[in-house]
């Protein structure tokens, strides 16, 4: 045991590296293609202690894995006695290769162990960190005798000796651990030897180095030293020592140098590569730690803290990083929602597994909309996704996600959004439809040339009835369609659908909505008929003013006959009316009109307006008579006022009819003899064009036309 021992205790020595075993070097520097004889000095009694170098390979310098091996030693100095005794130093050339690394190199020099009968001599690497630089020619040299004085909590004087005549000096200081530098440029002018450092951490560990800059060429910066700064309470100043001290799934705590006061701290954190920061202000006199809760299980989050004083901020720390915990956690809105397999029509929107809930609720909705989509996700499946369908190609959608509970939800999630793919889809209900170039009696109605079908199909009716019209339009021609024969001043509503061997996609969704020009047309079939001063042979009867024809054709009879009598009259002048004689008394008559014009193919009949005449009655002397009425204002909005002279007092009826003669309002007033003012609401009329008619002594008077904006 006594000899095996001093065995592993020798081996344990053999092969190994001596830091500062190598005194010195002279000179320590030289630049790129520059050869140069050096003298190295070891430390007292290294060489006595084995066998010198052997070789050129036991000489050289490095820098990380780059080496400059020496030409040549002079062996007969390692014995200037001439007696076997080993001198300290060496003689040794070394050349520079032209492009060899400019910085800090070390110096290592290999000795060798005495002669051992089972091991035989082996390597010892001596070295000194820090011993060369090899510097650019055009720089100026490194300063040297680098040192600290004056050092207080937060400030420190950095010194060096032997000035150096250059532009500028660069110093770069760290705390230990820390990855980023600060900087301090100082004029060079003057022989300047030392330069202050400020706003430091209490405290805190330092690295430190200075440079020069001469001509615009740095120089290598000097062996990196350290300092400490006092231990010292500072106010106001940005926040230093951030870290974090305990992590869970939905909370951490962070902590902060205690040697600074304020009188508030202001903590900001978010979601890495989040677009919105959370906030705590902390009270200042409440200690130098703060739990941030409510956050996301699994997620890496970025935290900053500044300091405020008098309302006014230091400006915020840099940011330190932790990342919670992967425990579920439910009934939070939930937590990376994104949407892939996005094709043109859909789009799978995914989020975190770790949040939990009974459902899970989706909207969506296309950019621009008001209105949202909504899906529900039974959360006891355990699935996290859902397709959206029936996608328009080339739109933009934003979606969000929410959480319920028993239910009650705990939010949406932060809007995103995502565009589906430009591509043509076969059959597929048409989107982006719109109404353009909308003249008295015209329209062009068109959609997004992505959508393909055998068949577009146009539907089409004044707005609020379901009277439709239709059109086929040939899905091989173009992706708009014209509408033709429509109303003035009349409010459509159309919608497209698409046809693929017979089988329709549905109409677009929402319907469009469009008014025609408020002015007059030509040759169409009329509108707006109506009657007033109806006897019990007589009536007079009225349409539309906005249609103009060369004639009129008029056709009537007894309701629900076909015994028809014609009445054909000019519609020179812009004539609109007229009155039919002959009538029987107690009876109900219906009546069309249709336009006639030179060269253009007769319109069909209007729809018919029907009108009863009087029965064969006494007079009585206390009859209610309407000798004059007006009506305004006109155009109107919300109400209308009647202005009527009655010859009694009685009742009288005012009905208002749209432009189909369908009856939209019928109301009575009593009326005192004289002048009578009444008001009638028009709430619930859209705009357009309606008859009033007043009705007194069972006979209509003549009608006046309303416009309602």
């Amino acid at each position: 045991m006594k000899k095996i021992l001093p065995f592993l205790l020798f081996a344990l020595t053999i092969g190994f590296s001596v830091r500062a075993q190598v005194s010195t070097i002279s000179p320590a520097s030289a630049n790129p293609g520059q050869s140069l004889t050096t003298t190295i000095t070891l430390a007292t009694g290294v060489m006595n202690s084995g066998s010198p170098p052997q070789s050129n390979v036991d000489i050289y310098l490095q820098q990380g894995a780059y080496q400059i091996f020496t030409d040549y030693f002079d062996e007969t100095q390692v014995y200037p006695d001439g007696f076997g005794g080993y001198s300290d130093s060496l003689f040794t050339n070394f050349s520079i290769p032209a492009n060899a690394p400019l910085g800090w190199y070390e110096i290592h020099v290999v000795t060798y162990t005495p002669w051992d009968p089972w091991f035989g001599q082996q390597p010892v690497d001596n070295m000194l960190d820090y011993g060369f630089v090899v510097a650019d020619p055009n720089s100026c040299p490194v300063p040297s005798g680098v040192s600290t004085s004056n050092v207080t909590a937060t400030t420190i004087d950095i010194n060096w000796t032997d000035p150096t005549v250059a532009d500028t000096f660069r110093i770069r200081y760290q705390p230990v651990g820390a990855t980023t530098y600060q900087y301090l440029d100082v004029q060079g002018s003057g022989g300047l030897t030392s330069a202050p450092l400020s706003n430091l951490q209490p405290g805190t560990l330092y690295s430190y180095e200075i440079a020069t800059r001469c001509n615009g060429y740095p120089s290598t910066y000097s062996i990196i030293d350290y300092f400490i700064t006092d231990v010292a309470i500072v106010n106001c100043v940005r926040p230093f020592g951030l870290a974090i001290t305990s992590v869970n799934n939905i909370d951490a705590t962070i902590e902060w140098s205690p040697f600074l006061a304020a009188d508030t701290f202001r903590i900001r954190y978010r979601p890495v590569g989040g677009s919105h920061f959370s906030y705590i202000n902390h009270d200042g006199g409440l200690g130098n730690s703060e739990l941030l809760d409510n956050l996301y299980p699994g997620t890496d989050y970025e935290v900053q803290v500044s300091s405020i004083c008098n309302g006014v901020s230091s400006g915020y720390c840099p940011k330190e990083y932790f990342t919670t915990l992967s425990n579920p956690v439910s009934c939070v809105a939930p937590l990376g929602a994104s949407a892939g397999n996005i094709t043109a029509t859909s789009a799978v929107i995914s989020w975190s597994s770790l949040i939990l809930a009974d459902t899970f609720r989706v909207r969506y909705r296309e950019f621009g909309a008001l209105n949202y989509n909504y899906i529900d996700l039974d959360g006891a499946t355990g699935d996290t996704s859902v397709s959206l369908t029936g996608l328009n190609p080339n739109t933009t959608y934003y979606y969000q996600v929410s959480s319920i509970c028993g239910g009650v939800s705990y939010g949406y999630c932060s809007q995103s959004n995502f565009t589906t793919l430009n591509q043509t889809i076969n059959c597929g209900r048409p989107f982006n439809v719109s109404v353009g170039s909308i003249t008295t009696g015209s329209a062009v109605v068109s959609w997004d040339p992505l959508t393909v079908a055998d068949t577009f199909r146009i539907r089409y009716s004044i707005d609020g009835t379901t009277n439709y019209s239709y059109i086929e339009h040939d899905g091989s021609g173009p992706n708009s369609q014209t509408i033709s024969n429509l109303l003035p001043n009349t409010t459509y509503q159309v919608r497209v659908s698409s046809i693929c061997n017979g089988v329709s996609s549905g109409y677009c969704r929402p319907q469009v909505t469009f008014t025609t020009l408020n002015g007059p047309v030509s040759c169409v079939t009329p509108y707006g008929l109506g009657h007033s001063n109806v006897t019990g042979t007589t009536a007079d009867i009225s349409w539309t003013p906005l249609v103009q024809a060369d004639s009129f054709m008029i056709r009537y009879s007894v309701n629900g006959t076909t015994n028809y009598r014609w009445k054909k009259i000019t519609g020179a002048g812009g004539v609109t009316s007229t009155t039919l004689t002959g009538l029987s008394t107690s009876t109900d008559y219906q009546w069309q009109v249709r336009s006639i014009c030179s060269g253009v193919t007769v319109s069909i009949y209007s729809a018919s307006d029907v009108f009863t005449t009087a029965p064969v009655r006494l007079a009585n002397p206390e009859t209610v008579v309407a000798s004059d009425w007006q009506l305004y204002p006109n155009p109107a909005t919300r109400n209308v006022n009647l202005n009527v002279e009655a010859t009694t007092a009685g009742t009288q009826t005012v009905r208002v009819t749209d432009l189909l003669g369908n009856t939209v309002i019928t109301r009575n007033f009593p009326v005192e003899s004289g002048n009578n003012q009444l008001q009638l609401d028009l709430a619930g009329l859209s705009p357009g064009v309606y008859f009033v008619t007043l009705i007194a002594d069972n006979r209509e008077l003549r009608g006046k036309r309303l416009i309602v904006n």
